[in-house]
């Protein structure tokens, strides 16, 4: 009888072997698959992400916009821009002349004179406040105060020498204010005439409480707005769903919408209420198709 045994453990290593290129095969081919899902995948979230990762910011007046809060700029008429009346709310101090002009936005400028502009505010001891303003034209000292009391004040000074509009901004920690402060604008006469608008003071604590935020995230994040509003926004990249819930106060129905990109253009929305056949039902706002940093303002009426 013939010894087969050197045949037999031939035959087995060379099954082994073909088994072995077989799984070997079979594992490569799930790799190679694996790997061109993964770079599909990581090559979309980059899209997202390059594409993307911006932000959606609402102001909405005699609302509240769940997971937001409520501001208030206690400077009334920061832009002097009404119509009939461009210094309503602002009382005259002295024999100023003051006078309005349009760089791109209605501004303020003091021409002459010795006096100020002048306008009451309710100032909380302790409390942390954020003041700023819109300048243009070349820098000035004291060009905005803050009267706390009957001896001290706090400026908002520009150190702008460019012919462009500027931002200019700073946090007050308020103590022992007097029963009435004032917020004052050109209290000294400035030769170089630094024009002015959207003046805004916020109090911090009141609205954040123990989480009082910086002075740059505000100026990244709160742009002027008049009144009261309630604010949110939210980080988005492309493809997230844009949705927000707004519950106007009662009686106030009827909604003024406009959402801008941060070039101008308009970006489509819906404004709709989550239960139609209810009358004090909260509204759902949808942005869409926007891949820019965007602002939407809402203002409600009866």
């Amino acid at each position: 009888m013939k010894n087969n045994s050197g045949f037999i453990a031939t035959s087995l290593i060379y099954t082994f072997f073909l088994a072995f290129i077989a799984i070997l095969t079979a594992l490569l081919g799930a790799y190679i698959a694996n790997k061109t899902i993964l770079d599909r995948y990581n090559s979309e979230v980059l899209d997202r992400i390059n594409t993307g990762n911006h932000k959606i910011t609402v102001y909405s007046s005699y609302s509240n916009i769940d997971g937001g809060v409520m501001l208030t700029n206690l400077i009334k008429n920061g832009t002097f821009a009404y119509e009939e009346e461009n210094f309503k709310d602002w009382s005259l101090e002295g024999t100023a002349d003051f006078k309005l002009a349009d760089f791109g936005q209605i501004c303020l400028v003091k021409n002459s004179g010795t006096g100020y502009l002048s306008q009451a505010i309710n100032l909380k001891n302790n409390d942390t406040y954020y003041l700023s303003a819109e300048v243009y034209g070349e820098g000035a000292s004291n060009l905005l105060n803050i009267m706390v009391n009957q001896d001290s004040n706090i400026t908002l000074d520009s150190s702008s020498n460019l012919p462009s509009w500027e931002r200019i901004s700073k946090i007050i920690n308020v103590q022992n204010p007097a029963d009435l402060s004032y917020t004052e604008i050109g209290k000294n006469y400035l030769s170089t005439r630094p024009y002015i608008t959207k003046l805004m003071l916020l109090d911090l604590s009141y609205t954040y409480e123990n989480n009082i935020p910086s002075k740059e995230w505000v100026d990244d994040n709160i742009s002027y707005f008049e009144g009261t509003v309630a604010y949110t926004y939210k980080n988005f990249i492309k493809d997230d769903k844009l949705e927000f819930t707004i519950t106007p106060y009662s009686a106030y129905q009827n909604a003024e919408v406009t959402c801008k990109d941060i070039t101008g253009t308009d970006v489509e929305y819906e404004l709709n209420k989550k239960e139609p056949d209810k009358t004090d039902s909260p509204y759902t706002l949808t942005v869409k198709n926007t891949l820019k940093d965007t602002t939407c303002n809402i203002t409600w009426a009866q």
